[in-house]
């Protein structure tokens, strides 16, 4: 049976009974509205950064398996799509329980996040290794994005390459005509071609 034709509900009911494989279906469907509730709630008090985004979504996915999937075992269906409304919310407590342990730092205190990796049989095709080299991709091209772009132009570089956010999309969050932000991840793109290209020929 082809995964992506199962109902929420029946896809929640094949996740409860250990299917480790329904679990890859699941990430696939719910990691798109879970990260924009993540970044949505980030952005009221600071700028979200790939890293810390994918820290909160994986953080949200942990809570799900706590206790034998107890928070997925109590959900009650309202309609198809309630899993949805179910699981932004919980993102955002998650976020805000961050935020929260953010301000009680002082100000130039570095905040500790005790971040737990995804259990390793959940996403069968990523490897720890994988995982290790996508992080330090990502830190690679967050260095460079910082040297030669502002902070607005990493927002809007990583909502599009890396939360798969359309240019309409991002031009409703930030006010812009979908123009210019085609103009500027266009920029944003060439920069790095080019400071990558430095970066080789040195």
């Amino acid at each position: 049976m082809d995964l992506q034709n199962l109902s929420n509900q029946q896809l929640i009911q094949r996740c409860l009974a250990s299917d480790q494989v329904v679990w890859t279906e699941f990430l696939r469907r719910f990691e798109r509205p879970i990260s924009m509730v993540v970044i949505r709630t980030l952005r009221r008090r600071l700028r979200p950064t790939p890293t810390l985004v994918e820290d909160l979504v994986q953080n949200t996915y942990l809570k799900l398996l706590d206790d034998n999937c107890k928070a997925l075992r109590i959900f009650k269906a309202q309609h198809e799509n309630s899993i949805y409304g179910y699981l932004q919310v919980m993102a955002s407590n998650i976020t805000q329980d961050y935020l929260r342990k953010l301000d009680a730092k002082k100000r130039d205190s570095r905040v500790e996040q005790d971040i737990e990796e995804l259990p390793p049989d959940l996403i069968s095709d990523r490897s720890a290794t994988r995982e290790a080299e996508h992080r330090t991709e990502i830190r690679q091209v967050e260095e460079r994005l910082k040297r030669i772009t502002t902070g607005t132009e990493q927002e809007i570089f990583w909502l599009y390459n890396r939360w798969g956010l359309t240019a309409k999309e991002i031009s409703q969050i930030f006010q812009m005509n979908i123009k210019s932000v085609e103009n500027m991840l266009a920029r944003i793109l060439r920069l790095l071609r080019e400071d990558f290209g430095k970066g080789a020929g040195s």
